[in-house]
C-alpha cells in the first residue's frame, strides 16, 4: 500500500486489537478525520475481536469545482394557461399599439409576453449529468471511444476481423424468449454483403450472405427451424432459397443450419440412391420430401452423414457443388451441444487473382495552362479581356431566353413597387387561428422562445390580436 498521498489518521487504542497490532487503517488527505470506537451497545453485529467497530466522523467542505451546472428552463407542460391567458386578456392591445412603429410594437408584445411567462410558467433544474464537470475535452473522446468499440465489440461477439450478420431470435419466429437465432461470421479480408429476406419471409430464423472471393461470389445461409414445425414454415424457407437462387447470379451455394428432421437416412450422392430413406406417409417425412423436392429442383444435395450420439442428423448442408466435403471439428469454437456436433464444411472455389489495373483519368490541375483557361471561345469570337467575357456571357444567357408575354405587357400587373409595406395584406382572423390550431405541442420552440404549445393553447388571444 502506498501512503504517501494520505495521511493515517487517529491511531489510538481502538485499533489495538487482542493480538496487539494494528488491524484496520483509516486513511485520508485532510486532518478534520477522526476515529473513535463504537460502544458496545450500539453495535449491529457481533463485534469480531480481531476488527473492532470503529465510528469515522469526516468534514467535506463542497468546493465549486466539482458542482454540477445546472439550468433553469421553462416548463411549459405544467404551465398555469388559464392564469397566462387571463393576465394577457386584461391588457388593452388597441391602447398599447395605438400610434406605434411596428418594431416598437412587437418587441412591447414580446415584453409583456415574457413577463407573462415568468409570472405563470413554472422553471426546472436541467442538469448536465453525461460528464462531471473535471472531465476534460481528452477524456471525453476517450470515454465516446470506449462506448464506440463496446458496441463493435458486443457486435461480432468480440471475434476481431470478422464481419459479423445475425438473425437473434424474436416473436414472429419462435414463442420461446431465449436462445435460437443463427449467425454467419466472414473473414474481413474477404467483401461480403448481407441479403435482406425479411421483406417476404420473417417468420424463420434464416440469414443469408453474399461473399466475394476473387473474381468468384458464394452464397453461404444459415438456418433454424424449430422441431415440430408446420409444412409452411419450411415451405417459406424454400421459397426464400428458390427466391435468392433465381434472383442472383452467384457461384456457389451452400445452406446449412439445423433443420430438425430426425429419423431420416441420408443417402450419400455418389450411392446411387435417393437423398433419403423413408416413407412419404410418416409425419416428420412430410416436412422432409418438402425440402427434399424444393431443392432437387435447385439441383441441392445434402451433404452431413454424421450422426449424432442419438443416431440422428440435424444439421444439413445443401449446396449445388460436387466438391463439398463434410468432417467433424477438431477445434469448436464453443462448448459442443451433443444433439449438434461440430461440423468443418471445405468448398474449393477456383479463383483467378489475377487483376487488371483500372486506370482513372483525373484532372491534373498542377500542370494546367492557367493562361489558356482565362481566354473564352464563344460564336467564333476568342478573348482573355474581361469585359469581352462578361460581354460574351451575357450574350450566350440571353440566346436561352424567348420573349414572354407577360413581361411585355408588365404594366398590365398594376403593381406599385413603391409601395409594398404589411398593411397593404389582408390577413384574416380564421387564417390565423387556423395555423395556430394546425401546430404540434411537441415540436420545439422557435427563435422567439415561444413553444407551440402556448400558442396553441392561447389561440382565442394571438388569433384576435
Amino acid at each position: 500500500m502506498c501512503c504517501c498521498d494520505y495521511s493515517v489518521i487517529a491511531l489510538s487504542e481502538t485499533w489495538l486489537t487482542e493480538s496487539v497490532s494494528s488491524a484496520e487503517l483509516v486513511l485520508a488527505d485532510s486532518n478534520s478525520v477522526n476515529v473513535s470506537k463504537v460502544n458496545d451497545a450500539d453495535l449491529i453485529t457481533k463485534c469480531d475481536p480481531f476488527h473492532p467497530a470503529i465510528v469515522i466522523n469526516a468534514t467535506f467542505i463542497q468546493s465549486s469545482q466539482f458542482a454540477i451546472n445546472k439550468q433553469q428552463m421553462y416548463n411549459f407542460f405544467n404551465a398555469d394557461l388559464n392564469g397566462l391567458l387571463g393576465f394577457l386578456c386584461t391588457i388593452d392591445w388597441y391602447v398599447l399599439f395605438q400610434d406605434l412603429d411596428i418594431d416598437v410594437a412587437v418587441n412591447k408584445f414580446y415584453d409583456i409576453l415574457y413577463t407573462a411567462i415568468d409570472k405563470f410558467v413554472p422553471r426546472v433544474s436541467a442538469s448536465n449529468k453525461k460528464y462531471p464537470v473535471w472531465f476534460t475535452r481528452e477524456l471525453k473522446q476517450l470515454v465516446n471511444k470506449k462506448r464506440i468499440l463496446h458496441k463493435q465489440y458486443k457486435i461480432k461477439l468480440g471475434i476481431p476481423n470478422y464481419n459479423i450478420y445475425r438473425q437473434d431470435r424474436n416473436t414472429c419466429t419462435s414463442s420461446k424468449l431465449s436462445g435460437g437465432g443463427v449467425l454467419i461470421a466472414i473473414n474481413s479480408s474477404f467483401p461480403s454483403q448481407l441479403i435482406d429476406t425479411t421483406a417476404f419471409c420473417s417468420s424463420v430464423e434464416q440469414v443469408f450472405v453474399s461473399v466475394s472471393v476473387g473474381s468468384k461470389s458464394v452464397l453461404i445461409g444459415a438456418v433454424y427451424i424449430p422441431p415440430s414445425s408446420s409444412i409452411e414454415l419450411y415451405s417459406e424457407h424454400c421459397a426464400t432459397v428458390e427466391y435468392l437462387v433465381s434472383s442472383n447470379s452467384c457461384g456457389d451455394i451452400v445452406i446449412m443450419g439445423d433443420y430438425n428432421l430426425p429419423g431420416i437416412s441420408w443417402n450419400h450422392p455418389t450411392s446411387g440412391v435417393p437423398w433419403c430413406s423413408t416413407s412419404r406417409s410418416s409425419s416428420t417425412s412430410k416436412q422432409a420430401y418438402t425440402v427434399i423436392d424444393s431443392f432437387s429442383f435447385l439441383n441441392f444435395v445434402q451433404y452431413n452423414f454424421i450422426k449424432n450420439p442419438y443416431n440422428n442428423v440435424l444439421d444439413l448442408v445443401f449446396s449445388q457443388s460436387s466438391d463439398v466435403n463434410v468432417s467433424l471439428c477438431d477445434n469448436p469454437l464453443v462448448n459442443i451441444d451433443l444433439p449438434h456436433p461440430a461440423l468443418e464444411i471445405d468448398l474449393p472455389v477456383d479463383v483467378d487473382f489475377s487483376f487488371k489495373k483500372t486506370l482513372i483519368e483525373v484532372p491534373n490541375f498542377t500542370d494546367c495552362d492557367y493562361n489558356a483557361v482565362k481566354c473564352m471561345n464563344y460564336n467564333s469570337i476568342t478573348t482573355s479581356d474581361e469585359q469581352m467575357i462578361e460581354n460574351l456571357f451575357a450574350s450566350y444567357f440571353s440566346s436561352v431566353y424567348t420573349d414572354d408575354e407577360l413581361l411585355n405587357n408588365v404594366d398590365t400587373l398594376n403593381v406599385d413597387c413603391n409601395n409594398l409595406f404589411l398593411s397593404t395584406h389582408t390577413i384574416s382572423e380564421s387564417d390565423v387561428l387556423s395555423k395556430l390550431l394546425c401546430l404540434d405541442s411537441h415540436k420545439s420552440m422557435g427563435p422567439d422562445d415561444i413553444p407551440a404549445i402556448l400558442l396553441k393553447n392561447c389561440t382565442e388571444l394571438y388569433a384576435f390580436h
